[in-house]
């Protein structure tokens, strides 16, 4: 019974953990992982030879949308969750960097990561309340917080308000992160 026969310890009839990753997976996951790398070396080189700024724009603003479209897909592909808030914290994020920019001068290169850090902070706030909830009532609270988030922003003096946020353009900077 459970291993047990008679006081003695018996070993079990199969293996405890089954391996379940074979190597033809793991070598393909590891190609997977060097190509990525090596698409992502060549993208953040673009702009060093690409000098006509709308097409510089296009490609930032397609590998943004991109980035943002996989966090949705996380969530609503994998788990099964219909959100309309990720707006709230794609923008909380931004917004953190340019205030750090241009109200403390902290770099834009540093301002990412304060501003990935407090979205990521407020994201899982907000996400052990909501989900809690299932259906269309965790898609209705994800854009009430989404509508709530707007309305502080756009009543905000110290944020900009409505008006937004102007950032002074000193000419090309890589670490100023202006083109």
């Amino acid at each position: 019974l459970l291993g047990f026969s008679a006081g003695v310890l018996c070993p079990p009839a199969r293996p405890v953990r089954i391996d379940l990753m074979d190597s033809d997976v793991a070598k393909r996951r590891r190609r997977e992982v060097i190509t990525a790398f090596c698409l992502a070396a060549i993208a953040a080189t673009v702009p060093l030879f690409v000098k006509d700024v709308y097409v510089q724009n296009i490609m930032v603003l397609t590998l943004m949308w991109g980035a943002l479209s996989q966090s949705w897909n996380i969530l609503s592909g994998y788990c099964g969750q219909i959100s309309l808030g990720h707006a709230l914290y794609f923008g909380l994020g931004a917004y953190t960097t340019t205030l750090l920019f241009t109200k403390f001068g902290v770099l834009p290169w540093f301002g990412m990561l304060g501003g990935g850090v407090i979205s990521g902070v407020i994201a899982m706030g907000l996400g052990y309340l909501c989900f809690r909830l299932r259906g269309h009532y965790f898609v209705i609270a994800t854009i009430v917080i989404a509508e709530i988030g707007l309305l502080l922003f756009h009543n905000w003096d110290w944020a900009g308000a409505a008006l937004g946020i102007d950032i002074p353009v000193r000419g090309d900077s890589w670490l100023k992160f202006q083109f």
